[in-house]
Parts: C-alpha cells; structure tokens; sequence
C-alpha cells in the first residue's frame, strides 16, 4: 500500500476520538483499500493484517 490518501467523514472523525491509536491505525488501514471507483457492497470483504498495519505506519512487530 503506497502512500494511501484517506479522506473522513466527520462521523468518523468524531468516533476517532474514542479509539486507541492501534485502533485508528486499523480502521485507516481497512479504508485505504476501498477503492473510489468501485461500488461499496455489503459482499465486499476488506482485511489487512498486522504485518501490513507495521508496513504502512513504519512499526515492529513484536
């Protein structure tokens, strides 16, 4: 994932407020797939894993 942009509504701007980061930085990092050019579907899966949250936030694991 390269340089992913996420833009937020102010709902989720708002729920932000009640997470921890390790959460923020996993919502963030399921949004970042969501492509604009596709439909959002409730088939849709998204996941991402902890090697790819390290990856995009430059964090170790363990």
């Amino acid at each position: 994932m390269q340089d992913a942009q996420i833009y937020k509504a102010n709902a989720l701007v708002e729920a932000s407020y009640r997470l921890s980061l390790y959460e923020q930085r996993i919502i963030l990092a399921c949004i970042s797939q969501v492509r604009r050019d596709e439909p959002l579907t409730d088939q849709k899966l998204y996941t991402i894993s902890a090697q790819q949250i390290s990856e995009m936030t430059g964090t170790r694991l363990g």
